[in-house]
């Protein structure tokens, strides 16, 4: 957990937009690296899970303030059937379109996990999507 920690918190930076975060299954505690992005967003995830007596399969979004900016956690399950689509419909919200004010944010982490292997995949989607150029740093 530590050697993740560290990991992220020499990617993030007054430039990082968001973290977008594919998982194995649905949003729970269980899932790996939990406690450390909840740390991250100011104890957000678990708030989450506290208040909803059941998590549904859909993506979550998480907004809190980095560096004196917004930044955005955007977790979604890989196993849902159309994730693909999902992710796309919700990357067309959270992404800043040419001419906003967020041109000095440019940069998305995307936070993998060992047992997830969609690295080609993540780029091929994110390709269609970005209008601008972003900078893309895979950690786990």
């Amino acid at each position: 957990m530590i050697k993740s920690f560290n990991e992220l918190q020499t990617h993030i930076s007054e430039k990082t937009l968001g973290i977008l975060w594919p998982t194995p299954n649905t949003f729970s505690l269980d899932l790996e690296d939990f406690n450390i992005l909840d740390f991250y967003f100011d104890g957000l995830l678990g708030q989450k899970i506290n208040m909803e007596s059941q998590i549904s399969s859909a993506p979550n979004i998480f907004i809190t303030e980095n560096f004196g900016q917004n930044i955005f956690l955007l977790q979604f399950s890989i196993h849902e059937q159309n994730w693909k689509k999902t992710f796309q419909e919700t990357l067309k919200i959270l992404l800043p379109q040419n001419g906003t004010d967020q041109q000095d944010q440019n940069h998305l982490i995307i936070k993998t996990s060992p047992q997830i292997n969609i690295e080609t995949e993540m780029k091929k989607v994110l390709e269609l999507e970005i209008k601008k150029n972003f900078t893309l740093t895979f950690c786990q």
